[in-house]
């Protein structure tokens, strides 16, 4: 019985840090790259709003974007760091 308890125990234990390289490899790196594509897509509508919007609000949506540029391409290097 014991060595059934063990055999148990260590297969639980494979399957965990098999689950936990999934997770770490394939999960991260897709949040992370669902965030660099959700603000890629952000930009385009800023953009597109920018071109209908008031010319005098033009510097506030440059602005915006350059923000939204520079977190996707930390997000990007993040991501390429994997």
């Amino acid at each position: 019985m014991l060595c059934i308890g063990i055999s148990g125990y260590l297969s639980l234990n494979a399957s965990n840090n098999s689950i936990k390289t999934v997770y770490d490899d394939r999960l991260v790196a897709r949040g992370q790259l669902d965030t660099v594509m959700r603000l890629t897509m952000r930009n385009e509508v800023i953009v597109s709003k920018a071109m209908t919007d008031d010319p005098k609000k033009a510097a506030f949506h440059v602005a915006e974007v350059e923000a939204g540029k520079a977190e996707a391409s930390k997000g990007w290097t993040e991501y390429m760091a994997i």
